[in-house]
């Protein structure tokens, strides 16, 4: 593929793990676009790794510079990197006159890189699976199984009938991943208008509350914090992760119950914690307007979903929305859903064996090794602050991602 202007081409190679790119003619002002285009393309294919040939480059001002260190930087974060090869003696002078011989690799020759190729994007241990073209990279575990504990229950969530007993109320040090609809606090007249979407990743709490103007807020945790989180409904899970897993798709975007249908069949557990952290290509979800207390009951009397109240309780969204974003979620998901207990089964969507949360943060790159599934989620929970939060639906589409399993008792 080559991406062309007046006096610039690049031509885009792929060979396994690594993207070759060679850029000709002046790189500036007028052609920096044109390549931000090639490397964005390279990226998107999967690629961490990116060889630069610059042997045929005539001029490289700032401008290039700068498209090429934003892209080594996003690189670098995901565990990759851009290297230059053939550089040219007088562009060699300017990469060591700006220092720039300190950031980028630089070799003579390409297979200087091809040589080291090798050893990147590999995870020791990982297995490849395949199930309905979605492609995982695996790392099993013999830990044992993680616990599971509902908090409150949905059955008064139709009629808009909660009341301050029906509250469940826990400290964030005891929940290690959950979801639900929630809310941080220590009394009732002060937390209850601010009740809503909430998911805990890692015992960290974030929540979307139901209110106009709204915005994610969140209380990440510190060992030794005794926070309140207060539940209408939800539900708890802790444990090891029995599987660690990189996901993509083989022939483009993965509906989110296609991916949920591949979780299942990786292990033989009934029921299944999930925590993943994935590049969104169109969020299909929707969040609470309104929060559903007794005192809050629709004025004509009828569910908060039916046709007459849904548009006012609820944003939804028809078509998919926020692509490009990383969504870290949350969830349960049954193998058969009328096995498992009541209390359980109720937690789920009539028409769903999973139930998830997820949190949108900025398009960033993500490492593709299972072995960094933990960190990488460290990393963007810590450099981002989230953008939003709902209740996730089966239509939604993901084009990869890092994903942990724990096997789930009761």
């Amino acid at each position: 593929m080559r991406q062309e202007s007046p006096g610039f081409e690049c031509s885009i190679k792929e060979e396994g793990r690594l993207a070759r790119l060679e850029p000709r003619g002046r790189i500036d002002g007028l052609t920096s676009r044109d390549l931000e285009k090639c490397l964005a393309e390279a990226v998107e294919g999967g690629e961490r790794n990116v060889a630069v040939s610059l042997e045929h480059v005539t001029y490289l001002s700032s401008a290039g510079m700068r498209v090429f260190m934003v892209f080594h930087k996003k690189l670098r974060h995901a565990g990759g990197e851009i290297v230059f090869s053939q550089v040219p003696g007088f562009l060699m002078e300017l990469l060591r006159t700006g220092g720039f011989d300190r950031i980028f690799r630089i070799v003579e020759h390409e297979e200087g890189i091809a040589a080291e190729e090798g050893s990147v994007q590999k995870a020791p241990g990982a297995a490849p699976q395949s199930f309905r073209e979605i492609t995982f990279s695996l790392v099993r575990s013999t830990a044992g199984k993680g616990t599971f504990c509902t908090l409150g229950s949905p059955g008064k969530l139709g009629e808009s009938g909660y009341e301050a007993g029906d509250i469940v109320t826990v400290k964030q040090e005891s929940v290690q991943f959950g979801a639900g609809l929630a809310t941080p606090g220590e009394r009732f007249d002060e937390f209850c208008d601010y009740f809503g979407e909430a998911c805990i990743v890692s015992h960290n709490f974030f929540v979307y509350p139901a209110r106009e103007h709204t915005a994610v807020d969140f209380e990440m945790y510190s060992r030794g914090e005794r926070a309140c989180l207060n539940f209408l409904y939800g539900f708890s899970f802790k444990g090891p992760f029995a599987l660690t897993l990189s996901f993509e798709g083989e022939e483009g975007p993965i509906e989110l119950s296609r991916l949920i249908e591949g979780f299942l069949s990786l292990t033989d557990a009934p029921l299944i914690g999930m925590v993943f952290l994935a590049e969104s290509k169109g969020i299909r979800g929707l969040t609470l307007r309104r929060i559903p207390l007794l005192s809050r009951r629709p004025a004509n009397g009828k569910d908060i979903f039916h046709q007459e109240n849904f548009p006012e309780w609820f944003d939804f969204s028809l078509e998919p929305e926020a692509p490009n974003r990383l969504l870290l979620a949350v969830g349960i998901a049954a193998r058969e859903k009328e096995k498992i207990p009541e209390k359980t089964r109720e937690l789920f969507p009539e028409r769903s064996s999973f139930h998830l949360h997820g949190c949108e943060y900025p398009p960033e790159l993500l490492r593709r090794e299972p072995g960094h599934f933990e960190q990488e989620i460290e990393r963007i929970m810590g450099r981002y602050a989230p953008l939003k939060l709902r209740h996730l639906l089966g239509k939604s589409l993901f084009s990869y991602g890092l994903a942990g399993i724990v096997e789930l008792e009761g």
